[in-house]
């Protein structure tokens, strides 16, 4: 059996991903875009977001599946202000050694390397978190861990 190319191990951990996500978040703090037919029939739903009241119960929080970096708006529910947030990992290669704070194999000969040269073989990049997996560890660190999440964040 060949083995499957990091493109293809890709695609199926973002299906993957995306299935954990669905089936965590409750269904009535996932935004949908509808796409209807000329007679107003839906077509096709794209899953956009998530708006939830975080765990403070202060601040109702949105998270836009456009990007995974300046994604998360926040306003609080007394006073309507608002301001947006960012707080995640980094989505692509980032891999580091465990109180180091260096890039895992970096100038080695290591995994991290031949990963590199692997993916840009097939013209992609390595180490890839599957967005998915970012914006559910967004959304459970607000629902759950909000104080600690917001210790860390960037306000924006």
């Amino acid at each position: 059996m060949a083995e499957k190319s990091i493109a293809v191990q890709r695609r199926e951990a973002e299906e993957r991903s995306e299935a954990l996500l669905r089936a965590v978040i409750p269904d009535r703090d996932l935004r949908w875009k509808v796409e209807r037919s000329p007679l107003g029939r839906v077509v096709k739903r794209h899953l956009t977001g998530a708006e939830f009241v975080g765990q403070s119960g202060r601040y109702l929080y949105t998270i836009s599946f456009h990007s995974t970096s300046e994604n998360i708006g926040r306003k609080h529910i007394e006073t309507g202000r608002s301001g947006g947030l960012c707080g995640g990992p980094y989505a692509w290669g980032d891999y580091v050694e465990p109180n180091q704070g260096l890039y895992m194999g970096v100038g080695q000969n290591s995994s991290y390397n031949r990963a590199v040269e692997e993916a840009r073989a097939q013209g992609t990049q390595p180490l890839s978190l599957p967005r998915w997996d970012i914006w559910l560890g967004q959304y459970l660190a607000l629902k759950y861990d909000e104080k600690v999440f917001l210790q860390h964040a960037n306000a924006w």
